[in-house]
This record gives C-alpha cells, structure tokens and sequence, in this order.
C-alpha cells in the first residue's frame, strides 16, 4: 500500500483527490494539509511514501517543503501538482528534489501512473513540463538564457535593497565569503559590472518591481535614469 499525504491550500481540491483515490487498491491517502509547513510536521509523525505537493501555499511553499523534507526523509517521494508550468519553476523544482512534476488537469490515470512509477525509483514529469523543458534548452543554445539558482536570487535581491555583505550573510545564516561567492557568479552570470547593473537585470526580468527599491537609492534612481 503506498501511503500518499496531500500538501493543498485549497480545500476543495484536496477532497477531489481524496475522492479520487478512494476506491484505489495500491493508494492510501493518510492525511492532507493546506501548506508547507504542515506538510513538514505531518511526515513527522505520519508514515508517508508520496507527497503530492502544491507550489503556491502560504507559510512555507511547496518548492521550500520539499527540500526541507528531503533533507531529513530521502526515502520520501515529491510529485509537485500545479499550476505552474513555467521553466524558472521547473528548473527551480527539479533543484529542490521532487520526483514528479504534474499539472492540476492531469487525469487520474496519470496521478496513479505517477505515484506508482516515483515510488519504483524513477521520476515522472507531465508531457507538457517535458516539453517546456526541451523549448528552454533549445533557446539556451540560441539566447545563452541566464539562470539562476534560488540562493543566487535571494542575494540578488537583497543586494537591489542595497544591503551590505555582512547584512546579507546575517539574514541569509551563511557567511560573507559565500555571499561575495554568489555576488561574483551573479556579475559573472549577467554580465554586468555592479550593483546598478544587477539591479536593472532583475527588474527587466521581472525578479523585481522598480517600486520595491528603496525610492532614494542610487540604484532606483539609477533605474529612472538608465545610466549603463
């Protein structure tokens, strides 16, 4: 029997799978939470094969569970069932750990399919998040698209709220060395020469709003100026 826990903040759609997978031989639904955190406390005390896991839940996200989880049960399966189906988040949930990766209008057929194949040791991704797959690696041989990882857009961030070094290192709990490890693979990545640059990168590709700059900052104002 493979034990399955539902990670959802929409109650509506957890009872959905429940109902689905209520007349399944092979698959036990044990419990069913509606965000990440509770996901973590309930692995705890619960014994669970597979976690179907959503993305965008409050408290701590599906993305955030899943290495949390994996980091004290690697025994455990991730499937993320989303709505997203956008390269940044695959790549970012192909980074975290998961096994699986399906959209929300999968049929049951391919829920139960998924579930049986992660827990035989192999990973299972929709059809259509292969696909996105495949188009963002055609475009990098073409585009040399810049991605980052999580950490990388964290400190990006915290760099455009023109935070120091060691203010970084203390928010984050890592040290400074690492910190100016990533600045320099962000500006190696970007191509860019400084904080400036780093700034409009992020708001051009949308990993910032202009307007969450501190307003008297160089590098907002730098923004409204378009210096280089």
């Amino acid at each position: 029997m493979i034990r399955v826990l539902i990670a959802d903040d929409h109650d509506l759609f957890r009872d959905g799978l429940k109902s689905i997978f209520k007349n399944e031989k092979n698959i036990q639904v044990v419990g069913d939470v509606p965000n990440g955190a509770l996901a973590i406390k309930e692995v705890k005390k619960t014994k669970v094969d597979v976690v179907l896991m959503d993305i965008s839940m409050p408290e701590i996200d599906g993305i955030d569970a899943t290495e949390r989880i994996l980091s004290k049960h690697p025994n455990i399966k991730i499937i993320m069932l989303t709505m997203h189906n956008d390269v940044k988040t695959i790549r970012r949930v192909i980074e975290a750990g998961a096994h699986g990766y399906l959209l929300k209008h999968s049929s049951k057929a391919k829920l139960v399919e998924g579930i049986n194949e992660v827990c035989s040791g192999q990973t299972y991704f929709s059809n259509e998040v292969t696909e996105q797959l495949i188009k963002s690696m055609r475009a990098m041989d073409t585009d040399q698209e810049v991605v980052l990882t999580k950490r990388e857009e964290d400190i990006l961030l915290l760099i455009c709220e023109e935070r120091t070094t060691t203010q970084i290192a203390k928010i984050l709990h890592i040290s400074p060395n690492t910190v100016e490890s990533h600045r320099k693979s962000l500006l190696n990545k970007t191509g860019c020469k400084n904080s400036v640059g780093l700034a409009k990168f992020a708001i051009e590709n949308g990993l910032i709003q202009s307007g969450q700059l501190p307003p008297t900052s160089i590098i907002s104002l730098s923004h409204v100026w378009k210096l280089p």
